[in-house]
């Protein structure tokens, strides 16, 4: 079965680690997945990491929201 691949930009809420959920805030709000099976940091700002259903690419970035988005 073929996964279906996703890219994001996000910062994750926790560091990501393998046998549990990811929680990444988007600028739309927060994305929370199944269990991450693996996950490879490509660079500081790059992160490539899979669970049962989806392989994600993470961007990694500070999201800045509402009235913290107005005060930068």
């Amino acid at each position: 079965m073929l996964k279906k691949e996703v890219v994001i930009t996000g910062m994750p809420l926790e560091p990501l680690r393998r046998g549990y959920p990811a929680v990444i805030r988007e600028a739309e709000g927060y994305r929370h997945t199944t269990p991450v099976l693996w996950m490879d940091q490509l660079s500081p700002t790059e992160v490539t990491f899979e669970t049962q259903n989806t392989i994600y690419h993470l961007r990694v970035v500070a999201v800045l929201k509402g009235r913290e988005a107005r005060r930068a």
